[in-house]
């Protein structure tokens, strides 16, 4: 689809729009409940670079390593990503599709205390500010258990 000139692609920006309106006092909820940033200083990307970003990832990707555990140790997952200088783009649930993605100047403002489920119910994923990288953390059900899968991709 072309982003730019689309008639079609202009109409679904108006759906989404008109959608956002419904889920968008949740979706501010559940990224204050991932990320330690005052709310009123979150601010979400328009759709069309929201759009822009995830087109950029639509190149070849080469994964760079996946693990899994349990909910309580997400803050383990992501301790390395944590440290890591750069700025990440976040997509939250299906809600990005609706209110954009946001922006954080680096993933250690990510809530050590954030658990999977309560807010957050399917996944995240964050794509570096350069777009290279990319994290995804799937919240998934196995066997009565519960586990997040991290798996980190470089787009190439």
């Amino acid at each position: 689809m072309n982003i730019e000139n689309d008639e079609q692609y202009r109409r679904e920006l108006i759906y989404r729009k008109g959608n956002s309106k419904a889920i968008i006092n949740k979706y501010r909820k559940k990224i204050s409940s991932l990320v330690n940033i005052d709310e009123s200083k979150i601010k979400t990307l328009s759709l069309r670079s929201t759009d822009k970003i995830i087109d950029s990832q639509k190149k070849q990707r080469r994964m760079c390593g996946k693990e899994k555990c349990p909910p309580d140790k997400i803050g383990h997952l992501l301790e390395i990503e944590c440290s890591l200088p750069g700025g990440y783009y976040v997509f939250i649930d299906n809600d990005w599709k609706y209110c954009g993605c946001f922006f954080v100047n680096s993933l250690s403002v990510l809530n050590k205390d954030f658990t999977f489920g309560n807010d957050i119910v399917n996944g995240i994923f964050f794509i570096s500010e350069d777009l290279c990288h990319l994290i995804d953390l799937d919240y998934y059900e196995e066997g009565s258990f519960f586990y997040i899968e991290k798996t980190t991709f470089e787009i190439i």
